[in-house]
């Protein structure tokens, strides 16, 4: 199983608020900015833009509309440096597919004016080719989704996607890979560019979304800054964590464990979130719910149910089973008869008789912290 070790790069940019004033330019009058038209107003993507005052919303608005093009300054509204770091984080969280953004930032102030002063990353000709190299692949993807896919059917499609696509690398002593663009176009991320990558599918299939951070413990033992998915789905919130669900083990499938998570399920292991408060109340589109896979006991029914999904998924060319248990008992009990007793291979059999397989032995994975495991037949 992954160890899952999540670093968060957050953008720990330099949110310098510098005041300087030059000669005469002291007198100049401050800009009248209510002809900006605030045309992100009604946009349900752009969460982090609607806690901002009406002021940050402009600068939000001036930022967005023009880093595009690269310029070395963009004149916003005055704001003081608590609003500007919210603004900055709101630009960068709501719009994954900006890129080439620097590690420090700034306001200056010329007199009356103040001016936005961006750091890139790379200049403009690199990253517009690898803007185009994102938008390219985005667009491929969506060419993918049925046009009636539902919102959940849009969000699993996009999770498996970006699992199967993307590895898990964190090196010590390099950059972090966190942008859309390393999920996506690279294939190597730290959990940052997971949600980013996630963010901006669901974006373009007008899935609503949000990144969320916090901390995380992961199966050693170790708790690290985080980034994830707040996800609605038929005007519900859910927990999604494409980085936990991607395993390092090359031969497992890619796992659903924190697809669509609850509050009271999310903090087993996910805590000190930013935002607190997402309203993650419901389990209707959790995966094992969807799917019939949630169960509150372990069985002669249960396991029959699990054969069933198993025979059904190998028949999709899915080689793995999925299941999840509402408490530590039921749990536990799977584990002792499908793990350590070898019941597992009895559903192997199955398989094997009913899909014409010769599969002959199973690896898997569990999380004790959701009473969640996944087998892979092999």
């Amino acid at each position: 199983m992954k160890s899952r070790i999540s670093f968060l790069l957050l953008l720990p940019l330099c949110l310098a608020l510098l005041l300087s004033s030059c000669g005469f330019s002291i007198y100049n009058l401050p800009t009248d900015f209510s002809s900006v038209e605030l045309i992100y107003e009604n946009d349900p993507s752009r969460y982090y833009y609607n806690q901002l005052t009406d002021d940050g919303k402009t600068a939000y608005t001036l930022i967005v509309n023009n880093i595009s093009e690269h310029p070395e300054k963009i004149e916003i509204p005055q704001i003081d440096e608590d609003e500007f770091g919210k603004v900055f984080y709101a630009v960068t969280y709501d719009n994954p597919g900006i890129l080439c953004f620097g590690m420090s930032s700034s306001v200056k102030a010329d007199g009356n004016k103040f001016f936005y002063v961006p750091e890139y990353s790379a200049n403009k000709e690199e990253c517009d080719k690898k803007t185009n190299e994102l938008n390219t692949a985005v667009s491929e993807f969506l060419k993918t989704v049925p046009e009636n896919s539902s919102d959940y059917e849009k969000e699993l499609l996009t999770h498996d996607y970006i699992c199967d696509k993307c590895i898990y690398v964190y090196n010590e002593g390099e950059s972090l890979k966190g942008s859309s663009y390393d999920a996506i176009i690279n294939g190597e991320a730290v959990c940052e560019g997971y949600a980013r990558a996630a963010k901006l599918f669901l974006d373009k299939l007008s899935v609503i979304n949000y990144l969320i951070c916090g901390d995380a413990t992961n199966s050693d033992g170790k708790t690290e800054s985080h980034m994830w998915n707040i996800v609605n789905i038929d005007g519900k919130n859910y927990h999604l964590d494409l980085t936990w669900d991607d395993y390092d083990n090359d031969s497992a499938a890619v796992s659903h464990s924190y697809f669509n998570l609850s509050d009271d399920m999310i903090k087993a292991n996910h805590f000190n979130l930013a935002p607190s408060d997402n309203n993650c109340v419901s389990t209707d589109a959790n995966y094992f719910k969807v799917n019939n896979l949630m169960f509150e006991s372990f069985t002669k029914n249960e396991k029959k149910a699990m054969t069933s999904t198993a025979v059904k998924n190998v028949r999709n060319s899915c080689n793995q089973v999925e299941v999840c248990f509402v408490n530590a008992y039921a749990f536990n009990k799977a584990i002792t008869d499908l793990a350590d007793k070898s019941g597992i291979y009895d559903v192997l059999d199955d398989v094997n008789k009913q899909c014409g397989k010769k599969f002959s032995s199973v690896t898997y994975a569990e999380d004790d912290d959701i009473y969640t495991v996944q087998f892979v037949f092999e």
